[in-house]
């Protein structure tokens, strides 16, 4: 990840912080104008990550310390 860019992770409300995926191997996201947009992030499988994705949880892209975009798991 860059220095500016953070994936946190929140539960299937998105009001609960679950953790930071801190050992992202690859990370993409697009934000499209007025589309509907994707983001994919990569983990290692035995990893604390990947405990974190589970099924409807939510992941945000933050970057500058503001929400740019997020995605359901």
């Amino acid at each position: 990840m860059t220095g500016h860019l953070r994936l946190d992770v929140f539960d299937a409300t998105n009001t609960t912080y679950q953790g930071t995926l801190s050992q992202t191997l690859s990370t993409e996201f697009v934000d499209e104008y007025n589309g509907p947009g994707f983001g994919q992030a990569v983990v290692p499988l035995l990893s604390a990550d990947a405990n974190l994705l589970v099924k409807d949880r939510v992941v945000r892209v933050i970057y500058r310390d503001a929400v740019r975009y997020a995605w359901f798991v």
